[in-house]
């Protein structure tokens, strides 16, 4: 009896040193990054969006491009991580935010990056469509410049220089009269005072604006 308890005891000690010991915590993996730090990484390419949108500060047509760009190759990490649904799903809240704060601000750059980023999130999304379409028409108004003013028949004619809203190197002269289309999208509403400057209409959303003389 006593020989078969001490084998059973050699037994047991044979197998507890089998045991793969259990590593040292300095070993051990890093937790995965919280749903919070995952959310910093996806907004901090988007911040001159959410700074323009909460300030007006202007914001260029190319800060846009690589806001949005810039946060795709984060996005699609996001699926690899644990907490990655949790990130996404506060960052599309606030996107969801940031468009309806620069629609209501008229900051339509902002709103034009916002929906594109909410489009990340959402792909064959349509619920900001209109709100894109809109955007779009404004951010293609060309720029207009007065290059002088003289009369034909007694009726004031206005030398104008538009640019393409994209691609200001493109640019198209025109003479024009009271009332007249021109650049397909304008249209010459009426000479301010005494040559200070032009009232226009932007025929596709019906937009008025003014132009001042630089004279």
């Amino acid at each position: 009896m006593r020989k078969l308890m001490l084998l059973g005891l050699i037994g047991v000690l044979a197998l507890a040193g089998c045991t793969k010991p259990e590593p040292p915590p300095e070993d051990l993996p890093p937790p995965p990054p919280t749903a919070q730090e995952l959310y910093g990484q996806m907004r901090a390419p988007l911040e001159p969006l959410f700074s323009s949108g909460s300030s007006g500060a202007p914001i260029t047509n190319a800060q846009r491009i690589e806001a949005v760009n810039g946060l795709r190759p984060i996005h699609a990490r996001m699926a690899a991580e644990p907490n990655g649904n949790e990130a996404k799903l506060k960052m599309e809240r606030d996107v969801e935010d940031l468009i309806k704060m620069a629609v209501k601000g008229e900051n339509y750059r902002v709103v034009k990056g916002a929906i594109e980023t909410f489009k990340i999130f959402k792909p064959g999304e349509k619920k900001y469509d209109a709100d894109e379409e809109y955007a779009d028409l404004v951010l293609a108004r060309p720029a207009v410049k007065i290059r002088g003013f003289f009369e034909i028949d007694g009726e004031p004619v206005v030398f104008v220089e538009v640019a393409d809203a994209d691609d200001a190197s493109k640019k198209d002269t025109y003479k024009v009269r009271e009332g007249e289309d021109f650049h397909d999208v304008l249209q010459l509403q009426r000479v301010i005072g005494n040559n200070q400057g032009i009232e226009l209409l932007y025929i596709p959303i019906d937009q008025k604006w003014v132009v001042n003389s630089d004279k």
